[in-house]
């Protein structure tokens, strides 16, 4: 049970960062902002259309594409885990990955 509302927390935390971050960049797409908020520090509204830094720039399919191929392979893998305690260990074992123990 309390596993449970660990897990819960945790999705509830990234759901509500998830959702403030798409109100932000709507907001931000709205106004356009450019605005000098110190001599040192200012705000721009900037689009980058690509992956990081503005590589693969209107490449949207093959980003998708990425993006599917690397969500199969951790489910692949996610599947691949046995489902019980020795989660950490069988990990550590089988493909020598770090343990944290929570």
């Amino acid at each position: 049970m309390v596993k449970n509302n660990k897990n819960l927390f945790f999705f509830s935390i990234f759901a509500l960062v998830f959702v403030l971050d798409l109100i932000i960049k709507q907001i931000m797409y709205i106004i356009k902002p450019n605005v000098n908020i110190l001599p040192f520090f200012s705000l721009n509204y900037v689009e980058n259309l690509g992956a990081g830094f503005g590589t693969f720039q209107n490449q949207e399919i093959f980003l998708i594409l990425i993006a599917l191929a690397f969500l199969i392979t951790v489910f692949y893998y996610y599947k691949k885990f046995p489902n019980n305690k020795n989660n950490c260990e069988y990990a550590q074992k089988k493909y020598s990955y770090p343990c944290i123990n929570s």
